[in-house]
């Protein structure tokens, strides 16, 4: 089985799924081909299995610019896009028609006809069993690539790909749930969210996240003279900092040792700096910079307490099922998050945490004094959330649904 992932960045660090997922693939004997979009702002912090695996071997870089081009830079390359297309392309007439076609109708123009042409020829030389992309909004403007290559084209959708407000048509998703081969989406929730936008059901399969197990050790949390608390997350929106740390800094009148510890770097800084200025919070509660996944996983084994507070951003920005939830769950954490998309399916609610309403700082506040309150119940949630987690959401579990999926669609064609 030859799988090429088409990815809008990589490596990227805070899209762990995906780089589990490739790792776990390589780990089996599956062959591998990745085509980044674009090339990473940083490569300072990669994960373990890009060295391990030599994964950037494997990279084929089309290196999209990004920003909105003036209309006659746009003239002048769809100009030299269908010359290329015509004299370079390694694709029959017929086929040659289909893209200048597709190209001169779609209205997105994000990635453009000489980046498409470059790509039709890599896939051409490298001849995969399977194209598989991660995001749908890029599955949408390339889904040309299903009529040129009797190749099953794959979906993942992970979250803002069906949850924001996105022009859904103009990125061509009737077209790509009309051609495309398989679906996948990581919750329950997000399932019923894809199948909303016209994906048919026959087509689609829930298969969570997967996660590296063995990487994460499991430890007993027990109360100490400081109580920390944690949070992994790009400092974004829709991760909910601001209704986190507002329950955190009424806890610090009862608790003036808790420690509240913010891992991630984003657009939301200087506000959520300036919010916990405000609150006189800056000794209880810390922005510290992203961590390579190491350095988390240590940060976690000497925390106590795990809260993910995501809401749906005010543009329709949602989670998927949060990777960050089974992660911590797996290192013996008792979890507090919202009742977001895919969190229902995450944390085995009453049993490995607790699951509150989205933007309700009091519900917050009162379920993590319980938790401070109650340490003796720790180590039996930090053993359900573990179970839970390895039952559903292993590498092995998750992998075994992705292959026996693509092996049948690879036999089918």
């Amino acid at each position: 089985l030859h799988i090429m992932y088409i990815l809008r960045s990589f490596p990227t660090v805070t899209e762990m799924s995906t780089l589990n997922e490739i790792s776990g693939m390589v780990k089996r004997g599956v062959e591998v081909s990745i085509v980044s979009l674009k090339k990473p702002a940083s490569l300072s912090q990669l994960h373990r299995g890009v060295e391990k695996y030599q994964l950037q071997e494997k990279v084929y870089y089309l290196n999209i610019s990004s920003g909105i081009r003036k209309w006659k830079n746009i003239i002048l390359r769809t100009v030299y896009g269908q010359l290329k297309l015509w004299l370079k392309a390694e694709a029959s007439f017929p086929q040659k028609f289909k893209v200048s076609l597709f190209s001169l109708k779609k209205k997105s123009r994000r990635l453009s006809l000489v980046h498409l042409v470059d790509l039709i020829n890599h896939v051409q030389t490298k001849r995969p069993d399977v194209i598989y992309f991660h995001f749908a909004v890029h599955a949408g403007e390339l889904i040309i690539l299903r009529r040129i290559f009797n190749i099953p084209l794959v979906i993942f959708f992970h979250g803002f790909d069906f949850s924001m407000d996105l022009p859904f048509r103009e990125l061509n998703y009737p077209e790509m749930f009309r051609r495309g081969d398989w679906f996948f989406a990581n919750s329950r929730f997000s399932g019923k969210k894809v199948e909303a936008l016209g994906c048919p059901p026959e087509k689609l399969s829930v298969v969570g996240l997967p996660v590296d197990d063995e990487n994460y050790p499991f430890r007993v949390r027990e109360k100490g003279d400081k109580l920390k608390l944690l949070t992994v997350a790009r400092l974004v929106e829709k991760k909910g900092l601001n209704y986190s740390i507002g329950a955190v800094a009424r806890l610090v009148a009862k608790y003036p040792a808790l420690e509240y510890k913010i891992i991630g770097e984003g657009p939301l800084q200087a506000d959520l700096e300036k919010l916990i200025h405000s609150l006189g919070m800056e000794k209880n509660i810390i922005l510290s910079e992203s961590k390579k996944k190491e350095e988390v996983i240590e940060c976690m084994l000497a925390s106590h307490i795990f809260i993910l507070a995501s809401v749906t951003a005010e543009n329709g920005d949602m989670e998927g099922l949060g990777m960050v939830l089974l992660e911590s769950q797996l290192s013996g954490m008792p979890v507090l998050a919202t009742q977001h998309n895919g969190f229902t399916d995450a944390v085995d609610d009453g049993r490995s945490g607790f699951l509150v309403p989205e933007k309700d700082v009091d519900a917050l506040y009162e379920k993590l004094n319980w938790l401070l309150e109650n340490p003796a119940s720790w180590e039996a949630m930090g053993k359900a959330g573990r179970e839970h987690v390895l039952k559903n959401f292993s590498e092995e579990v998750y992998m075994r649904k992705i292959l026996d999926k693509l092996n049948s669609l690879r036999l089918s064609f």
